[in-house]
């Protein structure tokens, strides 16, 4: 998949690309035009065409298979998100009775992996297309104690009558709204598992939950683009009482 995001739409100037694009990169299956006319740290458009082929595409991890919309957040490297998600269910612990809230779900990776570990996933995310491909992945890999919830985390969180004894966070790289933070902690989670590709706005929030009830545990970097200084980095912070 090939997602053009611009300021504008430019028929013409798009109809050329498309051409050359499929002309010189023939393993193009879906060639999509997004429009955004605003400044955004994460490359998602506010509407968008298909100039060529799937409106999706469809990847696997491990024994899960997603698809995958063009606003849709994935893991490019697919064999290093594996290695990423194991290591999260190595540091969450889960227990099989856990309720587990996925904030930032994408389409569904996380909760899938982690739904046959515990009694119940609900993920949210900001994306409708995202949900959409989360829920759809849900059925299509048979797993069905995930349900996935759209909307702007800080709204959506503070009307949630669900609890987590986990909350999974992977927030893109701006990291937590301090409300987001606030409505986590409200929740009282046992564990929090943070999941960040931006380590710096990730020490930032988890400063703030450590000056709460929680203290950090474990960190985990993954080397997900090798040869360059990017990473993910998983946290692990545990409630200081009532464990």
């Amino acid at each position: 998949m090939v997602q053009i995001i611009t300021t504008d739409d430019a028929p013409d100037i798009l109809n050329n690309l498309k051409s050359q694009l499929i002309l010189n990169f023939p393993e193009i299956t879906s060639l999509i035009h997004g429009v955004s006319r605003k400044p955004s740290q994460i490359a998602v458009s506010d509407y968008e065409r298909v100039l060529f082929g799937s409106e999706f595409i469809t990847e696997h991890i491990g024994s899960l298979e997603f698809e995958i919309s063009s606003n849709a957040f994935f893991q490019t490297n697919t064999q290093a998100a594996e290695v990423l998600y194991g290591k999260a269910l190595e540091l969450a612990d889960f227990r099989k009775t856990d309720t587990v809230l996925d904030l930032y779900c994408g389409t569904g990776t996380i909760s899938l992996f982690v739904a046959p570990h515990v009694k119940e996933v609900v993920g949210y995310e900001l994306v409708e297309n995202a949900v959409q491909n989360a829920r759809k992945n849900a059925i299509h890999n048979n797993i069905s104690n995930c349900s996935f919830i759209s909307g702007d985390l800080r709204q959506v969180l503070k009307n949630t009558k669900t609890f987590g004894d986990v909350v999974i966070l992977d927030p893109p790289r701006a990291g937590l709204h301090e409300e987001v933070v606030q409505t986590v902690l409200d929740l009282d989670p046992r564990t929090i598992l943070y999941i960040s590709c931006n380590p710096s706005t990730q020490a930032r929030d988890v400063a703030l939950f450590c000056n709460g009830p929680y203290r950090l545990t474990s960190i985990q970097p993954v080397d997900m683009f090798p040869h360059t200084y990017h990473i993910e980095n998983i946290v692990r912070l545990e409630r200081t009482y009532g464990l």
